[in-house]
This record gives C-alpha cells, sequence and structure tokens, in this order.
C-alpha cells in the first residue's frame, strides 16, 4: 500500500515473510531516490519454510512456536510441529 498523506509519502511494507495471502514468497521493497524523483521497487524472492523451521529450532529462538505457527502451512513443516510436540 502507498499514498499520500500531507505532502509526505507514506508506503505500507507489510509482513516480509509472513504474508496473509496465499504467496509464499518472502516480499521487500528498494526505495530508490534520485534528485528529480523516488520510486519504490517491490521484490519477491522464494525462501525454504522448513530452513527457517530448522534454524528457529536451532537457535531456540524464544519465540519460535509462534512463528512457526505463523509461517505458511506446508506438509513438511507440519510433520515437524507435529514431531516437536509428541
Amino acid at each position: 500500500m502507498q499514498r499520500t498523506v500531507n505532502g509526505r509519502h507514506i508506503a505500507n511494507l507489510g509482513a516480509v515473510s509472513l504474508s496473509r495471502t496465499s504467496d509464499r514468497h518472502a516480499h521487500y521493497v528498494l526505495l530508490h531516490v534520485t534528485a528529480a524523483k523516488h520510486q519504490l521497487i517491490r521484490r519477491s524472492v522464494a525462501y525454504e519454510i522448513g530452513n527457517v523451521v530448522e534454524i528457529l529450532e536451532q537457535r531456540a529462538h524464544p519465540r519460535r512456536r509462534f512463528i512457526i505457527k505463523h509461517l505458511p502451512s506446508t506438509k513438511e513443516n507440519s510433520l515437524r510441529i507435529e514431531a516437536r510436540q509428541k
């Protein structure tokens, strides 16, 4: 979302990888500024959700359960969560 408020440009980048849509890419924005103008460039990158879960577990991230619960579901991710809960 982009809008101008009181002459200021506002951009809501949302979540980088915890999107509320079915798109399982990490999204981010680059701000390109020149003397004449500015431009927001939207990018998206595929990433392995299973690897994120594994890293969170390896590092014993204090909020890993919350983060994992909100990652987009995959069969592999669901199996990992079930295995840890047993």
